[in-house]
């Protein structure tokens, strides 16, 4: 059971992302300053500071979140190298919370959402030659998504997973990828 504070300081977090979400559909994350973001969320420039050393640490745990709420439910799939089941639920995921993939995959935010993707799928593993491999198919997939947001979606799930499937079937790394991602699906 939480104490006031830590419900308190869940309620700081979740209105800091939520005004996050609102003033990036208006402007790039590199515009936006605490001052609009604790205003916009109603609360202080101290409890911002308590939670967040700067803006891309809450940017970063937003992509988390997102990113937790459709690895809880089906990082199996991805374990247990059902690609196609795999695609089609990030695909359906994407697709059931589009204002936020119109948010997090803009155009604008590109270049951000890559590097998170790099930083959590990329940088951890340990053997160069996987490393970058995986950078390869992080870049492949980030275009396919990116682009079929920006198509408003112009492919259903099921006609779009077979893409990424085609993608990643045959990638064979001797590192453990998964690894880092599994604090998602906890």
């Amino acid at each position: 059971m939480k104490n006031n504070n830590q419900e308190l300081n869940q309620l700081t977090k979740d209105s800091l992302k939520t005004a996050l979400m609102q003033l990036l559909a208006e402007n790039s994350v590199e515009e936006i300053k605490v001052t609009s973001l604790t205003k916009r969320a109603g609360v202080s420039r101290m409890a911002y500071y308590r939670n967040y050393p700067s803006i891309t640490a809450l940017y970063h745990e937003l992509y988390d979140d997102y990113f937790r709420q459709f690895f809880q439910s089906n990082l199996k799939y991805l374990i247990d190298n059902q690609q196609q089941t795999f695609w089609v639920a990030l695909f359906e995921f994407i697709f059931e919370h589009q204002e936020a993939a119109k948010v997090l995959l803009s155009t604008k935010e590109n270049p951000h959402f890559l590097d998170y993707l790099n930083q959590v799928f990329c940088n951890p593993i340990e053997r160069i030659t996987d490393r970058y491999l995986i950078r390869g198919v992080v870049g492949s997939v980030f275009n396919v998504l990116t682009e079929w947001v920006q198509n408003e979606f112009d492919l259903t799930p099921t006609d779009i997973a077979p893409l990424c499937v085609n993608l990643t079937e045959n990638i064979n790394i001797e590192s453990q990828p998964f690894t880092t991602i599994k604090k998602y699906g906890e």
